[in-house]
């Protein structure tokens, strides 16, 4: 769920509303106390964080209108940024069966109930709208699961999945006092889902040697591993390496990218359609550096597609 600093272009002093992340992440540093950040001095590690998470970070505050970046909002996005930290970390669980990651998953998850519940009554419709994006971020886990349990070759994570996985991250939406709405505040979840199944995809891209490695099955290695059946080339040399140029010669790595491009420019019309500009500003960000990225494949593509005929003669 979130966008790794390798995957992406994007440096932090390009992003909007970067004090107000930097701000959120001091606060969440200072609240959940983790031994991790007990060496203040360390920029580079702070710096890979924000910009990893600068989605979570900032989203309440891009949304916040005329709130702006009080304290109330930095205060609910401690919580939201615990929240979201939580639900990676349960998952990575579930991936992996490492509970050596469940007593910090469990004191995000206590940080989070512990900030919702001090900011909101019993009777605030906040409570409703986090039991149903709890419900459908429950489905997507499930579905992604059952699906790789019963297909493990053939496993297909669809736009829906990976949007009902990464359904937490819409929860800004509804912490704010005065609903929208109830079309604009739809419109808006679903520019939020838009990026991030961009998101999804553009770090399927970026993780895809790590994944190879720890055999880990993503709707990308799915589609390469079809690729690779049709044209008759799975006998071919196996190292990652290797892989990795066979990847980007099967066109594959291009469609992906494309499909986060066309996510990213979806997710930027809803946003900017509905007076959201740091938001939008985002996406159009994310759907350049997508872009870019699918250029620079295309030139590649040529001259790996000759190593894999020199390859595929030998």
């Amino acid at each position: 769920m979130s966008v790794h600093a390798e995957s992406s272009a994007l440096k932090l002093e390009m992003l909007p509303l970067l004090d107000t992340a930097t701000r959120c992440f001091e606060a969440y540093r200072s609240a959940i106390g983790e031994a991790e950040w007990s060496d203040a001095t360390n920029s580079a590690l702070v710096e890979t964080e924000i910009l990893s998470h600068y989605i979570y970070l900032a989203l309440p505050a891009m949304l916040a209108e005329h709130r702006g970046a009080d304290e109330w909002t930095i205060r609910f996005t401690v919580g939201y940024y615990a929240h979201v930290k939580s639900v990676v970390l349960f998952d990575r669980i579930l991936d992996n069966h490492d509970l050596s990651l469940l007593s910090l998953a469990l004191r995000h998850h206590q940080l989070a109930i512990q900030t919702y519940t001090q900011m909101f009554s019993a009777a605030s419709p906040f409570w409703h709208e986090l039991h149903r994006l709890n419900g459908l971020t429950e489905d997507g886990l499930r579905a992604e699961r059952a699906r790789f349990i019963d297909q493990p070759l053939a496993y297909v994570d669809d736009a829906r999945t990976a949007a009902d996985r990464c359904s937490m991250a819409v929860l800004p939406i509804f912490a704010f006092d005065g609903r929208m709405p109830e079309q604009r505040c739809r419109e808006l979840e679903q520019a939020i889902r838009h990026l991030h199944v961009a998101m999804q995809w553009m770090d399927d891209l970026a993780d895809f040697e790590k994944d190879v490695a720890s055999r880990q099955v993503t709707p990308l290695r799915t589609a390469f591993h079809d690729w690779k059946e049709r044209a008759r080339v799975s006998h071919l040399d196996g190292s990652i390496a290797f892989q990795k140029k066979l990847l980007f010669a099967s066109g594959v790595w291009e469609q992906f990218g494309r499909h986060a491009e066309r996510e990213y420019d979806a997710g930027r019309s809803l946003a900017c359609a509905n007076g959201f500009a740091a938001l939008a500003h985002y996406c159009e960000m994310g759907a350049r550096d997508a872009r870019a990225r699918c250029e620079v494949v295309a030139e590649m593509k040529a001259r790996h597609q000759a190593t894999l005929a020199a390859k595929a003669n030998a």
